[in-house]
């Protein structure tokens, strides 16, 4: 928001091709302004299931982060145990069969899996 002769000019006015250029005191103050609105929120849980929830959900999620959404759960499916395309489809229905598809050629040519016989295995422990 601009304060313009006593009216407001509110940023999201202006067409979205104009960019504006904020001078480092400015964000400062807008920052700080954030920061003010932002409140503490208690809430009843231990530090150590805190942790361990923490720690659960990266677990889930570090494969997403490092080989992108559907290549990170096909590893994630594999690292327990090999499985079938089918067995990987079956256990990722929210994901097409064409994306499966594709993200397992992409591991198999960058050596992370592997086929024997049926099943696909992961070549290697990632964490």
């Amino acid at each position: 928001m601009i304060n313009v002769a006593g009216g407001e000019i509110h940023i999201r006015d202006f067409p979205p091709f104009i960019r504006f250029e904020l001078e480092e005191g400015f964000r400062r103050k807008i920052f700080a302004r954030f920061l003010k609105s932002v409140c503490e929120v208690e809430v009843d849980i231990s530090p150590e299931e805190f942790w361990s929830s923490a720690e659960e959900e990266f677990e889930l999620s570090r494969y997403e982060l490092i080989f992108g959404k559907v290549r990170g759960r096909i590893l994630k499916t594999l690292k327990k145990s090999p499985l079938s395309a089918k067995e990987i489809l079956e256990r990722n229905p929210d994901v097409s069969a064409n994306s499966i598809y594709h993200a397992i050629m992409w591991l198999k040519d960058q050596k992370h899996i592997k086929k024997k016989g049926e099943c696909w295995e992961a070549q290697k422990r990632f964490f």
